[in-house]
Parts: C-alpha cells; structure tokens; sequence
C-alpha cells in the first residue's frame, strides 16, 4: 500500500483517540516510530496545542528522517501521551527498582514541556531497565539512557534528573500500520499494580479472543524462525539477546533436541514444507554428533551425550525418541528404529530394575554415577519417549520399563512438581493403561497449580503444555463412565478460565512487528517468542515450548466443542 495511504490512515485514526492532558503539561505529544526492519525504529515527538498542529509538524520531520535515512517506511507507528504522573526521580527509581524486570510499563518524561520523553518502548528494547546482573527488578541503567538520549537528542541536552527533581512518568497508547495498510489499535496499560492487568496489551495490538487464525499464524511464524536458527551444518544457533543484536554462545544438545521436536510437531501441524530440510539437518546433526553408542559389559545401547559438558542426562535419550518418533510419523521411514531401540535400553541403564526409579547424570567418558538427581523434568521426559516408542512399535519392553518409572513417581515430590512433560507422559501412559493412578497422578499435577496458571506474570509457556496434557485426560475422561468420579474433585470453569488466559496471555510474549520495531536487529526476531524476563530472549528452547502450548491449544479450538471455547 502506498505509503502517503498508510499516513492518512494514521492521520485519521488520531482524532477520535488522542487524549488531551491538562495544564501545565502539553495538550497533545504524538511519538512518531518508523523502520523498514533492518535496523531500530526511528523515533521523533512531537508536542502541542492540538493533534492536528502535532501531527503536521511530525509528519514534516517524519519525512525528512526517512528521507535522511532512505527509509520505505515498512514498519509505522504512531503513539501519543496517554497519561501523566508527577513524582520525584528518586521515586521513579525506585518504582523500577521494585518492577520486576521486563515489567516496568511506563515511559519518562524529563521535564513537564515533554522536550525529554523516552517511551516504554524504547526504555525496554534500548535496556534502559535492565541489568545483566540483576534478574529481579527493572532497575534504571544510567549508561543505557545515556547512550539512548546520545543519539535520540542530538545536540539537546538530556542530563539525568537529580533524585529530588520533578519527572513524569508516562502511558501511552497508539496505532501501528505495517505496509498492509490495516491499522492496529495499542492500548495503554490498564490502572492497577498487577501485572497480569496493567501493562497486558500495553503498546502492542489488543486480542481479546484467541482464534484458531491466531494460533496459527503465530506457529508458523515462530516455527519459520526456529527452522531459520539451524544452519548448514545442522547445529543451531542458540538464541538471541535482542536489545544488543547479542548471540548466545553457549549450546545444550538436549534441548538442541527437544527444540527439533517441536519444530517437526510444527512441519505436522503446518504441513509448510519449508521446514522440513533444516529439520532434517538438525536431526542427522543430532544423531551423527550428539547420539553416540556404548557397550558396558557387552551390552549395546546409546545416549544423547551434553557435549560440551561430557555429559549424560537422562532427558537427553527421552526427547531424542520423541524427536525421532515424530520424524518416522511424519516421513514414514524406519531409518532410525535401531537406533531409537538402543536409546530406550540407554534410558533402560539409568534405572533401577527394582524400584523403577531413575537416575538424572552419567559422566560420557565411562557411565559413571554423576548426579542422582538434578531436575524433575528429567523423569517425565525419558518416560514420555519410551513411551512414544511403544506407540510406534508396540514393543511391550518399553511399555513396563515406563509403567516401573512412573510407579516411582506416584509420590508427593512429583505429583507437587506440576511439571508439564510428567503431565504429558501421564496422559500418553493413560492411552494404553487406563488406569486410576495413572488418571488421578496426571490430574493432580495439574489442579493443585491452577491459581498459579492464574496469577502468573512471567509468560512461562510450559504452563500451557501442563494444561493442555491435562485437558486431553479431562476429555478421554468423559468417556470413560468407570472413572467419572475422578471429575468430582476438579473445578471446571476454574480449569477452563486459567487455560484461556495462560493461552492470551502468552500472545503478550510474542514480536509483533510493532514490538520487534524497536530492538537493534528486528528482522532477526520478527514473528517468534521472547521471555521478557529475561531481557526479551529468544532462545531456541523457549521458542520450543511456546509452539507446543500454542499447537495443542489451537487444535482444541478447531476440534469444535463448544464447552471447550473460550467465552
């Protein structure tokens, strides 16, 4: 669409929605965003008496910065000041301060005229509230803002307020129009402290209702990204620290693995074919450099081995299987069931014949005990893809070596876990023994963690998989007239209410363009997931689980059962 279309677009959109603030701040401040997705938004402000006197004179900077810049204009957003709030710097700082990072929501105004404003926006995707060494709060970074204002206010000073100066914090809400020309509304934060409520839509497009369109649009998208990360060689590149264009250096092959797994979940669901040679990559890459064989005592079996640790973890041979088994569903070869059989009696060598129980960490080098324990996700992994194996051959070996695991995990410690692959082993060990224990141990994973689900700030995408395992148990449940009082204990509409929202509210961890817009490199990170948390990393394994949780939601939406839609 023409670009002086997409500007009367935004032209008209500003009446009806700008708000005017009070004396003696400025009536009107639009904030003018463009980038053609190579590099970070332009941003320029402009304040007034009036929208329409704001919006000639940004248009007339607009267009010389693109010209300057020789940008297209791609990428457009139009943002004004929504709300102000006074307070001294020092409180401002320590507002930050008690934010958990990533959360801090609102922008700053050095001065009531507005000639110094830095949105939230840019605050985040510049890291002018972030610190590496801090993982808990938003506190202000005075080197990020200045290098920030150095380029932003060239020429105009833009010192640093003293703790007892007047600042402003500031909303704002807005409008985004990509080169489609379809404008999409971006509320300001709602009033409140919590998090789940102020700052849930804030600045980027609303979506009230989760479609199947929805989830599959933000599949494919984060699915293309994860296939984009494996390069020629089959290995991936890791992830990403999006405000610094920064590559993470360090490797773990088992997620290497499970991040495969879910992005041949995604060439299933999608059907894109463009996604299966680089997976195809990653799994000859997985199997030639990871998955290697051993013989203690003349007995042959295999292990997926953590190669820059020289180590072995017990997860490592589960989602290999998983990874394998969904390549021979999809591709239907036998290439790999040798090998898939000499992972299972690896899983097999980690556990005790007597118990059940499993051990976490062998050294590479010679099988030794390392760690007997490390993370509970360990258990539900390895039992998940023996189970996976028995679904494909029928092989009564891997069925009792999982039944003898799960046995040992039918306690406190791991029911208390709440941990999304013990809830999918539970419902794919439910497929073929419909048992009581089985039922109850995979519903209580679940139900004790649902005000959690709720309450939770961070997106934590392996909340979604824990519930949407659980909701296949409740469904096959239904049928199941022997086991409906196991029903009798679960809150519905509670379990129901917790699922939708974990499902919206991972949408908020997702660049949409007019998010991505902002960071160094935007093409890098366009239409994949983030944990804002974590200083909006993209990483592979993080990626992984949002497309899981995403594909198992949308696939309930589409099977067309009205008690199971969002209200």
């Amino acid at each position: 669409m023409l670009l002086v279309d997409r500007l009367m677009n935004l032209e008209n959109h500003v009446p009806d929605h700008c708000a005017v603030l009070a004396a003696p701040l400025p009536p009107c401040t639009l904030i003018f965003s463009v980038s053609d997705g190579l590099a970070r938004a332009e941003v320029l402000h402009v304040s007034g008496t009036s929208p329409r006197q704001c919006w000639r004179e940004g248009l007339r900077r607009l267009r010389r910065r693109m010209d300057m810049r020789k940008l297209t204009g791609k990428h457009l957003r139009l943002d004004w000041v929504a709300d102000a709030q006074s307070c001294a710097f020092s409180e401002f700082l320590s507002l930050a301060e008690t934010t958990k990072r990533g959360y801090l929501r609102y922008g700053l105004a050095l001065d009531a005229g507005f000639n110094v404003l830095l949105t939230e926006q840019e605050a985040n995707a510049q890291a002018v509230y972030y610190h590496e060494d801090d993982y808990n709060s938003s506190r202000f970074n005075a080197d990020a803002f200045s290098a920030w204002a150095a380029i932003r206010f060239k020429g105009r000073e833009a010192r640093l307020p003293a703790p007892d100066d007047l600042v402003w914090r500031i909303s704002t809400a807005g409008v985004y129009c990509g080169d489609d020309g379809e404008l999409h509304p971006l509320p300001a934060p709602r009033a409140g402290a919590n998090l789940l409520t102020n700052g849930f839509y804030s600045g980027r497009r609303e979506t009230q209702r989760f479609t199947p369109e929805t989830g599959d649009a933000t599949i494919l998208g984060a699915a293309r990204w994860l296939a984009g990360q494996i390069r020629k060689d089959g290995r991936f590149v890791y992830g990403w620290l999006p405000c610094f264009d920064k590559r993470l250096i360090s490797y773990n092959c088992l997620r290497h693995a499970s991040s495969l797994y879910s992005l041949l979940e995604a060439l299933e669901y999608t059907g894109d074919e463009t996604l299966k040679a680089p997976a195809e990559r990653a799994l000859r890459h997985m199997t030639g450099e990871f998955i290697r064989e051993y013989a203690p005592e003349g007995r042959k079996m295999a292990f997926l081995v953590d190669v820059p640790v020289g180590e072995i973890k017990l997860g490592g041979g589960g989602v290999a299987l998983l990874a394998l088994a969904k390549w021979r569903d999809i591709t239907g070869t036998d290439e790999f069931l040798p090998l898939m059989e000499l992972l299972a009696l690896g899983i097999g060598f980690m556990q005790d014949p007597a118990s059940g129980a499993l051990v976490h960490v062998l050294h590479a080098a010679d099988l030794s005990l390392k760690e007997r324990q490390r993370v509970i996700y360990y258990d539900g992994e390895a039992v998940f893809g023996l189970l996976r194996l028995y679904r494909e051959t029928k092989d009564q070996r891997w069925l009792g070596m999982a039944e003898k695991s799960f046995s040992s995990f039918l306690d406190d410690a791991h029911a208390k876990a709440h941990d999304h692959w013990l809830s999918y082993a539970a419902n794919e060990l439910t497929l073929h023994k419909p048992e009581e224990r089985y039922f109850r141990f995979g519903l209580n994973n679940c139900m004790g963690h649902l005000d959690f689900v709720l309450k939770r700030e961070t997106s934590y995408p392996t909340l979604l998989e824990l519930m949407m395992a659980a909701q296949k148990m409740l469904v096959r449940l239904e049928g199941l007239p022997e086991f409906t009082f196991l029903l009798d204990g679960v809150d519905l509409p509670k379990f129901k209410a917790a699922m939708h929202h974990r499902a919206r509210y991972l949408l908020e961890g997702f660049f949409w363009p007019e998010t991505a817009m902002f960071f160094q490199n935007p093409r890098r990170i366009a239409d994949t997931f983030f944990l804002r948390h974590h200083g909006f990393r993209a990483r592979i394994d993080d990626v992984q689980h949002f497309i899981s949780g995403f594909i198992a939601y949308t696939r309930m939406l589409k099977e067309g059962r009205p008690e199971w839609r969002p209200e």
